[in-house]
C-alpha cells in the first residue's frame, strides 16, 4: 500500500458518521480521565459521588460507550467539570481554551492575549479564527 493509497484511504474513513461518533466518545472519555486526574479522584470515588457502581465509570473511561448527554454532563460534574459542546464548519479547525476562573496564571495569562491578539486580525495561520 502506498502513501497516496494511505491518505485516500484516511480521507474516506472521515466521511464516514461512524468515525466522527467513536472519535467524540473517546474525546469525552479522555477528557474525563485527564480531568480525575486533575482532581486526584478515583474512579471509586467518582463512583461513589454519583451513587453508581465503578464498573459503570470504567465503562465510560474505556471509550467506547454511547453515552447521553444527561450522562456526560453528570459524569463531567461529579468529577469536578462540565461538558461543554461546540459546533463548527467543517473546514474549521477548534482549540479549546481553558480560563482558570479567578485570574489566570501568568503562563495561561500570556497564551490568552496572544490568542486575543490573532484573533483580532482574523485570522491564525491563513485559517479563519471561530470563537
Amino acid at each position: 500500500m502506498s502513501l497516496n493509497d494511505d491518505v485516500r484511504w484516511y480521507r474516506q474513513i472521515e466521511q464516514n458518521d461512524d468515525y466522527w461518533i467513536e472519535s467524540a466518545k473517546i474525546d469525552f472519555a479522555l477528557a474525563l480521565d485527564r480531568l480525575l486526574h486533575q482532581q486526584n479522584l478515583t474512579k471509586r470515588a467518582l463512583a461513589e459521588r454519583m451513587h453508581t457502581s465503578p464498573a459503570y465509570i470504567t465503562k465510560a473511561l474505556r471509550g467506547d460507550a454511547n453515552l447521553t448527554i444527561d450522562s456526560m454532563v453528570r459524569l463531567a460534574r461529579a468529577a469536578g467539570g462540565e461538558l461543554h459542546l461546540h459546533i463548527a464548519q467543517r473546514s474549521t479547525g477548534v482549540r479549546w481554551t481553558e480560563i482558570i476562573q479567578g485570574g489566570l496564571q501568568k503562563k495561561e495569562a500570556s497564551a490568552v492575549r496572544t490568542w486575543a491578539h490573532t484573533a483580532s486580525k482574523g485570522a491564525s495561520h491563513d485559517q479563519p479564527v471561530a470563537a
